[in-house]
């Protein structure tokens, strides 16, 4: 019998993404254990909608500013120390990358063509990545 989750926990989280002469580029960031790249994400802030909270880990995580959508781009669950996080994924149009950000010391950050972002984020991302990609077509 499945081991019964302690609790739920909501996250949000964006697809920063930038056009640069014509290409859709993917702002990355390091998971915290800084061994996988990952889109920022985070618990959605109680004063705060999702998308204003995945706005927020975009500015903390990775240094980026910019519109986010309203519409869900993907959503997904994982387990996170006995918790199942459901996760809000947002398209954020970046319109100013920072040189300097609250995390640039615990997570780099990696700017990549959009088809070599699917190929480094865990399966669980693929989902929101793949949804940006198939409307920048």
């Amino acid at each position: 019998m499945p081991k019964k989750q302690d609790s739920y926990l909501r996250q949000s989280g964006v697809v920063p993404y930038l056009i640069k002469n014509g290409e859709t580029k993917v702002v990355l960031v390091r998971s915290s254990s800084n061994k996988n790249w990952i889109i920022p994400k985070g618990g959605v802030q109680k004063y705060m909608s999702p998308e204003q909270s995945a706005a927020k880990e975009a500015f903390e995580e990775a240094g980026v500013l910019g519109k986010v959508s309203k519409k869900v781009l993907a959503e997904y669950d994982y387990n996170k120390c006995g918790c199942v996080c459901h996760v809000y994924i947002y398209q954020l149009a970046v319109n100013k990358i920072l040189d300097s950000w609250d995390e640039m010391d615990r997570r780099p950050r990696c700017i990549v063509s959009i088809e070599k972002a699917i190929k480094l984020v865990k399966k669980e991302q693929k989902v929101a990545l793949k949804s940006l990609y198939k409307m920048m077509q």
